[in-house]
């Protein structure tokens, strides 16, 4: 998905293939960076592996798609960064589903203590029928290691896709996090982090493009367990035709969570009179000494910066397709390798 940047490692698996590519490159191979296909790691990481598949990932909305993944089970990825790693490229996994009518991966990713690493994990379809595809991650960064994560989705429009990544922070830990929506007919996703360490900080983003029918359906839980953990939130949804987007947003402060930051905001513009965008941010606090809010919006383009861009010569798309990337800019200006926002803007300006 980003032919210009440069790979530490690549995870490619399409359909349902037993033997999906897995590589890193001869210099993180060399300090033991691990990038292998998920039964596999079973085997030679079972110590590592087994608590983690033991778990239940998931909510009880969610509860029931776990089960199935469970259950059908085919592939899925397997990252091990030991610790005081410091990749300068990116490692890169990507689920193309064009075949199959069903697909089930799941990921498990560890960053060692002290390591730094960027992950892009890449679904895609070029496929014109009905699919279905159910797939959980479940990353943990170590005390003091630095990640980010980049999650697109590509699929059809006419798949079905549910998304749950759970993310554990340990003590100082660092998460900058961005999820690009584009695809699918009905799109779900549950994304769970949970601070549990002291001085844990993690950095959401959210960028979701609806046309068509389509249907977005974004779950986000900051769960703060930890003293003076930090967590902020940004999504935003531009949506046309009949789309509709859905956001629930659960910030959770634990009693002993003492200096807590936490934020999150969600913005939606609608661009056509039958687009819709229901937003619920939820805050609960437990504890005193805290620093929090939330908040949303929902409306259309400013008909006065429209008209002024207008009088400048810009035609009506023009002047559109202007502000709506304006407003995705805040989010799109965060991401730290220029060639990955780059890619990203592209793949944003053709879904415009």
């Amino acid at each position: 998905p980003h032919p210009s940047v440069d790979l530490g490692g690549s995870f490619y698996q399409w359909d349902n293939t037993p033997s999906p590519f897995a590589m890193a490159c001869a210099d993180l191979a060399s300090q033991g960076v691990v990038v292998s296909n998920l039964e596999e790691a079973v085997k030679t990481h079972p110590d590592l592996v087994r608590p983690i598949l033991e778990e239940f990932w998931a909510g009880e909305d969610f509860r029931k798609l776990e089960l199935a993944n469970r259950a059908f089970w085919q592939g899925g990825s397997f990252l091990y960064v030991p610790p005081g790693v410091k990749a300068s490229v990116p490692l890169e996994f990507v689920f193309s589903q064009q075949n199959c009518d069903f697909s089930f991966p799941r990921n498990v990713m560890v960053v060692g203590s002290g390591s730094e690493m960027v992950m892009l994990e890449d679904h895609r379809s070029q496929a014109l029928r009905p699919q279905n595809s159910v797939a959980f991650s479940r990353l943990i960064l170590q005390a003091g290691a630095k990640a980010h994560f980049f999650y697109t989705q590509g699929l059809g429009l006419e798949t079905t896709h549910f998304w749950h990544q759970k993310c554990t922070l340990h003590k100082d830990a660092q998460l900058v996090h961005t999820s690009v929506m584009l695809g699918g007919s009905v799109h779900k996703t549950n994304l769970e982090v949970d601070l549990v360490g002291p001085g844990a900080r993690s950095d959401l983003f959210g960028i979701v493009l609806g046309k068509g029918h389509q249907h977005f359906d974004m779950r986000t839980f900051q769960n703060h367990r930890g003293q003076h953990t930090h967590s902020d939130l940004l999504f935003k949804s531009a949506l046309k035709d009949n789309a509709r987007s859905i956001y629930t947003g659960f910030i959770l402060v634990e009693k002993e969570a003492l200096e807590t930051q936490a934020y999150q905001a969600n913005h939606n513009l609608l661009l056509s009179d039958s687009a819709r965008a229901d937003s619920t941010p939820v805050l609960e606090i437990l504890t005193d000494s805290v620093q929090c809010k939330h908040g949303a919006t929902v409306g259309p383009l400013n008909s006065e910066e429209l008209f002024y861009l207008e009088t400048r010569g810009l035609s009506e798309e023009e002047s559109q397709k202007m502000l709506i990337t304006g407003f995705l800019d805040p989010i799109l200006s965060k991401l730290p390798l220029p060639s990955v926002r780059e890619g990203l803007t592209s793949k944003i300006e053709e879904s415009l």
